[in-house]
């Protein structure tokens, strides 16, 4: 008996244009719309009209999973004032309605989960992504204090940070749980956790920026301990309806650094 005419079809598809399985989600296509931050959050860093046309295209284009920019999970996590943000429930409500029409094109839908650390309180990159600048300040440009493993800047010009207790790291983990928490209820499909770019968790990562003596610094174990604490609280909210956790950048990158970090984990096996 001849296979029916859609297994034939299918296996004629190219692999780019295939199913594919993630651990508990699957895919349309392995076509995937990568985080691009383009610092255009709605009042309240909120997301708004902007997003909603500007991803909503990547649905009506086809693609398997598309990822929503950097989002912070605390207010001071900022990168700078118009990033998206995800700790209130008006924020959640806001995601509410892309996410519904990227589920009714069949297209799964991630978020980026972000702390900007050290580099908080800067510019957006079609500005220069560098610190703030007097003039941007004296235009109206919004300045906080921004927080790291200590309070040694990026480099000159940059703010000076707040360096976190030890319970401030502690407390840390309980935010990011709780963002992983809210975009489990907005309905995304995916949580990444975003490590890289010198932001706050790179920050803690490395041994150049961390030289904290306490158990968040330290030895290698000591650096990834921020990294690996907050990963269970929001593994644990994923468990719930979102299928897969990532954690960003790739690991071949962090093994070049020295570091090991799981590039992909999930709650279901």
């Amino acid at each position: 008996m001849s296979a029916p005419v859609t297994d034939r079809v299918e296996s004629a598809r190219p692999m780019l244009f295939q199913p594919f399985k993630i651990r508990g989600l699957t895919l349309k296509n392995r076509l995937v719309v990568p985080p691009m931050v383009h610092y255009r959050a709605g009042p309240g860093n909120a997301c708004g009209s902007f997003h909603n046309v500007h991803l909503g295209r990547y649905a009506l284009g086809g693609f398997g999973l598309v990822f929503v920019e950097a989002t912070a999970v605390e207010e001071v996590g900022l990168i700078n004032e118009y990033d998206l943000g995800i700790w209130n429930d008006a924020q959640v409500q806001s995601f509410k309605p892309l996410i519904a029409f990227m589920k009714g094109e069949k297209t799964a839908i991630g978020i980026q989960l972000a702390h900007g650390g050290r580099k908080s309180s800067s510019q957006r990159a079609m500005d220069g992504m560098g610190p703030l600048t007097p003039q941007e300040i004296e235009a109206g440009a919004r300045v906080w204090q921004p927080v790291g493993p200590t309070s040694e800047p990026v480099a000159n010009g940059w703010l000076t940070p707040h360096q976190l207790t030890t319970e401030e790291c502690r407390a840390m983990v309980r935010t990011w749980g709780a963002a992983a928490r809210r975009a489990v209820d907005a309905g995304f499909d995916v949580i990444e956790i975003h490590t890289a770019h010198g932001y706050l968790l790179a920050s803690f990562l490395s041994p150049i920026s961390n030289t904290r003596s306490d158990e968040y610094g330290g030895d290698r174990n000591g650096r990834m301990r921020c990294r690996s604490r907050l990963l269970k609280p929001c593994g644990a909210k994923c468990r719930k309806r979102c299928r897969c956790l990532y954690v960003s950048p790739p690991l071949t990158e962090l093994r070049t650094a020295g570091i090991w970090m799981t590039r992909l984990s999930s709650p279901r096996n």
